[in-house]
């Protein structure tokens, strides 16, 4: 032979042009799958943040409006307030105990597990 290489006896793999490619595509792909997780984590910290926020600003007006009831133990009256709190979206129990940790009124939705 004559030293010069045929086709059978190429080196198997890819060749200069596509490792080329994939030395560029390759980092791109994985910079813009860490940016996706990135971002996607930072939205759904920032929607339970809110969501959290959410339900404190509920308690802290239940907790206003039950004053009154509480202070007679008017059970009624804090079921009522407990149900209306219920109408919520993302409300799935609530909750309310006196101040000796008896349990006054319990709302919570048919599908507590979710």
């Amino acid at each position: 032979m004559n030293g010069v290489s045929t086709p059978s006896h190429r080196r198997a793999g890819l060749s200069l042009v596509w490792q080329l490619v994939l030395l560029a595509v390759v980092p791109a792909v994985l910079a813009v799958g860490a940016l996706l997780v990135l971002t996607t984590r930072q939205y759904l910290q920032g929607i339970e943040h809110h969501i959290r926020q959410q339900g404190e600003t509920l308690a802290q007006q239940l907790s206003a409006s039950a004053q009154a009831p509480l202070a007679r133990e008017d059970r009624r009256a804090l079921l009522r307030l407990a149900e209306a709190t219920m109408s919520q979206p993302h409300v799935q129990q609530v909750q309310v105990w006196s101040p000796e940790g008896e349990l006054l009124a319990n709302v919570n939705t048919a599908d507590l597990r979710r």
